[in-house]
């Protein structure tokens, strides 16, 4: 839909319903966007929320897997805000940071297509995705503005997901492509 009506949030709520219903502990969910600006916007929905919803999902006898917020950067990450819990992170090195967030619970990581194919990259490289049958890949991925996103970068991005895994894609149908 259009600017205002609630695209965001939505997807914010989305991405934590699947999360509780589908992915345990080591899953990994890919957030992804043509701009910062809209990675920054969707990440930060997800931490307004995450807290409150894990309390309400808990309420309904939901099992909520501890989450981890991340921000993936292709170059020199900003150092992390003591205020936010969205931990920043560059594309390269980053094997021991995602290591470490996968063994604690279910790792959301936002980023331009950039960053995460670079990340991915490197990833299968290192453990502890160096051995696995089909290198790094997620549970889910979810795009947002899907509509301002060009066609070879998310066939890119889907590669990231495995075959049993989910896609999501938000935006306005009524924009233009680039």
């Amino acid at each position: 839909g259009p600017p205002g009506t609630g695209k965001t949030v939505t997807t914010a709520a989305s991405i934590l319903a699947r999360i509780a219903a589908r992915i345990r502990t080591g899953g990994i969910v890919l957030v992804a966007a043509h701009t910062h600006l809209a990675v920054e916007t969707l990440m930060g929905r997800l931490e307004h929320y995450l807290e409150s919803f894990c309390a309400e999902a808990a309420r309904h006898g939901l099992e909520m897997p501890p989450v981890t917020l991340s921000r993936c950067h292709s170059s020199n990450p900003p150092p992390d805000d003591p205020a936010r819990a969205t931990k920043n992170f560059p594309s390269r090195p980053c094997a021991r940071p995602v290591g470490r967030w996968i063994k604690d619970g279910v790792l959301v990581i936002g980023g331009t297509t950039s960053a995460l194919l670079k990340m991915a990259e490197e990833l299968c490289q290192r453990g502890p995705f160096r051995n696995a049958h089909d290198g790094f890949q997620a549970e889910m991925l979810v795009v947002d503005e899907a509509s301002m996103m060009v066609f070879p970068h998310f066939l890119s991005l889907a590669t990231l997901v495995r075959p049993t895994g989910e896609i999501m894609l938000a935006g306005d149908n009524r924009q233009l492509a680039p």
